[in-house]
C-alpha cells in the first residue's frame, strides 16, 4: 500500500475520482472495537471530496450514485492517514484511517 501525504491528498482524490467514476463501489467502515459496517455495496461511484475546515481539520467525502439523481454520502471527519492500494487494471482500493475507526472504498470495472 502506498501513503498519500497530507498535502496530496485533495490532488490525489480528485485523480482517483476522474479514473473511477461510475465503477461499482464498496465502502465499509471498522470501529476500534471491531465492528464493522458496509455502507455501500455495487453501487456507481460519483466521486471522493477533501475538504478543509478554517482550523486545518480534513474531511473526505465519498458519494455514489443510488437511482438516476440521487447521490448517496459518507463523511469521514478528521482523517489521520489515507494509503492507497493499486490494482493494475482490476480493483483499487483507498483505505482511510481516524484514530476511531478504518473506512475502505474499492473500486472495481463494472
Amino acid at each position: 500500500m502506498v501513503d498519500i501525504p497530507r498535502e496530496r491528498w485533495m490532488r490525489f482524490m480528485n485523480r482517483f475520482s476522474r479514473r473511477h467514476l461510475c465503477e461499482l463501489a464498496t465502502v465499509e467502515t471498522t470501529a476500534d472495537d471491531h465492528s464493522a459496517e458496509s455502507h455501500v455495496r455495487g453501487l456507481p461511484l460519483a466521486g471522493v471530496i477533501t475538504t478543509w475546515d478554517a482550523s486545518g481539520d480534513a474531511h473526505i467525502a465519498i458519494e455514489v450514485f443510488h437511482g438516476t439523481m440521487t447521490r448517496v454520502r459518507q463523511t469521514i471527519d478528521a482523517p489521520a492517514r489515507i494509503l492507497f492500494q493499486p490494482g493494475h487494471g482490476a480493483e483499487e482500493e483507498l483505505v482511510i484511517e481516524t484514530d476511531r475507526s478504518t473506512t475502505r472504498l474499492r473500486c472495481s470495472a463494472a
